[in-house]
C-alpha cells in the first residue's frame, strides 16, 4: 500500500505542478488584473467560471485510477474561483467540474461519481462563503490549506454517506484519502502563495511608481527654483550669464543662482551640498534662500557667507554641509 500511495502521490504532484504553472501565467495577464479590482461584471464572472471550471476538468483528467475510482485535484478549480470571486464564481466552476465528474457514472459506472460531483459544487460554494466572510479578501495560505484539508475530509464523508456498497466505499476512502488531502492541500497552498506574492509585487511596484512620481515633481520644483531665463537682464550689457544644472539623480544638492543687489551690482553663486537626493535638495533650498536674504542685507561676500554659515551651523543636522562659491561683480 505504501508503494502504491507514493506512486499516486507523485503522479498527482506532477499534475499539480502543471496547474501551478498555469495559475502563475494567469496572474500575469490583464484578465487577472481585472479580477483583482473586485469589480466583477457579468463578463468577469463568466470568464472566471469558465477558466476555473476548465481547470477543474483538467484536475479530473489528470486523476489517477486507484481502486476503481479516480484520485484527482478536481476541487482545486472551484475553490480557487470561490476564493477569488465569491460564491457565484465558485459554484459556477464547481458545476462545470462536477458535471464532468458525473459523466464518469454515465459512461463508466463509477460508483463514487455522485458524491464526488456534489463535493465539487460544494467546494466552490464553501470557498465563496469564506471569501464573503473575510470581507472579499483572499484567505491566508494557512487558512487556505486548513480549509482544503477539512473539505477533503468532508468529501470523504460524502463518499461514505452516498456510495454503495458501504464496505467498498470505506475501503476506497481509507486508501485514497491521505493522497487526496495532502496533494490538494499542497495545491491550494502553492496557489495562495503565488497570489499573495503577486499582490506584494504589485504593492511594491505601486509604491515605487509613487516615489518616482514624487521625485519627478520634486525635480520640476527644484528646477523651477533656479533661474532659467537667458539673458536674465536684457538691459544690462556689461555682462553675460548662462547656467545649466543636470543632477545625477532626480533631485540633488547642486545649485546656482544670480541676482541684482540693492546697489545694482550682480551677485552670483555656485554651490554643492555634501549629499544627494531629497535631503540634499531640501538643504539646497534652505541654503539658497538664506544666501539671497543675507546678500540683501550685507554689502560684502565675506559678511554674507559668515551670516549664512552661522545660520546653517545653528540648525544643521545629519552632518550635511554646503560648499559655496559666492561673488559680486563690481
Amino acid at each position: 500500500m505504501d508503494k502504491e500511495f507514493f506512486m499516486v502521490f507523485i503522479e498527482l504532484f506532477e499534475y499539480v505542478c502543471v496547474l501551478i504553472v498555469i495559475i502563475y501565467i494567469l496572474t500575469r495577464t490583464k484578465l487577472f488584473q481585472q479580477f483583482e479590482t473586485k469589480k466583477y461584471t457579468l463578463k468577469h464572472q463568466g470568464l472566471m467560471i469558465l477558466i476555473f471550471g476548465l481547470l477543474s476538468i483538467y484536475g479530473n483528467f489528470s486523476g489517477v485510477k486507484f481502486f476503481g475510482v479516480i484520485v484527482n485535484t478536481r476541487d482545486l478549480g472551484p475553490i480557487i474561483a470561490g476564493f477569488l470571486g465569491g460564491p457565484v464564481a465558485g459554484i459556477g466552476a464547481g458545476i462545470i467540474g462536477g458535471f464532468h465528474r458525473y459523466l464518469n457514472k454515465v459512461f463508466y459506472g463509477e460508483f463514487t461519481a455522485v458524491p464526488c460531483s456534489i463535493a465539487t459544487v460544494l467546494s466552490g460554494l464553501f470557498a465563496g462563503l469564506i471569501h464573503i466572510f473575510i470581507k472579499r479578501k483572499t484567505p491566508s495560505t494557512r487558512i487556505g490549506v486548513i480549509f482544503m484539508a477539512l473539505f477533503e475530509v468532508f468529501h470523504m464523508f460524502l463518499v461514505l454517506a452516498i456510495s454503495k456498497p458501504f464496505s467498498t466505499a470505506l475501503k476506497v476512502v481509507l486508501e485514497v484519502s491521505p493522497s487526496m488531502i495532502i496533494i490538494n492541500s499542497i495545491g491550494i497552498g502553492f496557489f495562495l502563495f503565488i497570489i499573495h506574492n503577486y499582490r506584494k509585487e504589485q504593492q511594491v511596484k505601486s509604491e515605487k511608481e509613487k516615489i518616482e512620481n514624487e521625485l519627478k515633481v520634486a525635480h520640476e520644483i527644484q528646477a523651477n527654483m533656479l533661474p532659467m531665463i537667458f539673458p536674465p537682464f536684457p538691459d544690462r550689457h556689461e555682462f553675460d550669464i548662462f547656467a545649466l544644472m543636470d543632477p545625477a539623480q532626480e533631485v540633488g544638492g547642486d545649485f546656482y543662482d544670480y541676482f541684482i543687489l540693492p546697489d545694482g551690482r550682480l551677485a552670483f553663486l555656485i554651490a554643492d551640498v555634501s549629499d544627494k537626493g531629497l535631503a540634499a535638495s531640501l538643504y539646497m533650498t534652505v541654503t539658497r534662500t538664506l544666501l539671497r536674504a543675507a546678500a540683501m542685507e550685507n554689502d560684502s561676500p565675506e559678511k554674507t557667507l559668515e551670516r549664512v554659515n552661522d545660520l546653517l551651523l545653528a540648525n544643521s543636522q545629519d552632518g550635511l554641509f554646503v560648499t559655496t562659491f559666492y561673488g559680486v561683480l563690481t
